[in-house]
């Protein structure tokens, strides 16, 4: 369940193991046979290689496997399951007894506002990358500039996530358990809590910045976070302050106060500071135009 959650899309029945097959009877409630038009599948008898799918002289389907030669496919080979998000979605909030009049809100289209939890907003990602690059989906819901529970699959987290951004992370895989038709939580919720610190300026708390805009945590990286000069930070700061809108060089060195003509100057003596610059910075040369995505609301 765990896995086509994660996917988000249609699997294939022979893309799963033998014993995620065998629980599929018992989750009939959650997930659901689907059509899956594919021009490659697994090849039928060994497994190992994708073919293509193609009519064979007598009409029927036959997979190309490079090592098997045309193999026949039926309509068990073609078949497909994907997850019932509704269903996940209220198995979860009876789960955290999360109080929700109207069910689940989307933030993204992977994403969700489960609802509130006493008075912790509870969100569900499949997709935690995408909740960084937009920092504004987690501040919609926060209250108070209080904690935000976001469950999310086990290896996107344990893949590495921000330590204090005034998040608790629930791995579905290991905090959650499935027991017939119902799903409940185990252990105690604020176990793993991070308090969320807007002055402390060694946590990514504006998206991939600190909050002074001195330290840059780059997507993807597990190492130290790089660091900036006070007139880099009051660049990262305007872009950010512009919400991820196109603004003109002249109104961001305006608001830093700096009298460069253009952003990027401040940052070339430095290879890291500019790499974080251009990562994070996209320019429209042509029309002197400069826009931080990760900053769009």
């Amino acid at each position: 369940m765990c896995r086509l959650f994660s996917t988000g899309t249609p699997v294939m029945k022979m893309r799963l193991s033998a014993s995620e097959v065998g629980v599929l009877p018992a989750l009939a409630k959650a997930v659901k046979p689907t059509s899956h038009n594919v021009s490659i599948v697994p090849c039928p008898y060994c497994g190992m290689n994708g073919g293509e799918v193609r009519r064979s002289r007598d009409g029927e389907l036959e997979c190309c496997c490079a090592e098997c030669g045309a193999v026949p496919v039926d309509a068990d080979d073609l078949a497909a399951f994907m997850l019932d998000d509704h269903w996940l979605h209220r198995k979860l909030r009876a789960a955290l007894d999360v109080q929700s009049d109207g069910g689940s809100a989307t933030l993204t289209t992977s994403a969700w506002l489960l609802g509130q939890a006493g008075n912790t907003p509870v969100v569900l990602t499949r997709d935690i990358r995408r909740l960084w690059r937009e920092p504004g989906l987690l501040d919609r819901v926060r209250t108070d500039n209080g904690l935000v529970h976001v469950i999310a699959p086990a290896h996107q987290i344990a893949a590495g996530v921000p330590t204090d951004a005034g998040v608790e992370w629930l791995a579905l895989e290991e905090r959650f358990r499935l027991r017939g038709d119902a799903i409940s939580f185990l252990g105690a919720r604020g176990t793993a809590t991070t308090a969320r610190r807007r002055n402390d300026s060694a946590a990514p708390v504006h998206g991939p910045f600190s909050a002074d805009f001195r330290l840059v945590y780059l997507d993807g990286e597990a190492s130290p976070p790089i660091r900036c000069t006070k007139a880099q930070s009051e660049v990262f700061r305007a872009l950010w302050e512009f919400a991820g809108q196109d603004r003109r060089a002249e109104d961001v060195m305006r608001r830093t106060g700096r009298s460069s003509p253009k952003p990027i100057d401040l940052f070339k003596s430095n290879k890291e500071r500019l790499r974080a610059y251009k990562t994070l910075v996209v320019t429209n040369q042509k029309e002197g135009l400069y826009r931080m995505p990760c900053a769009a609301r």
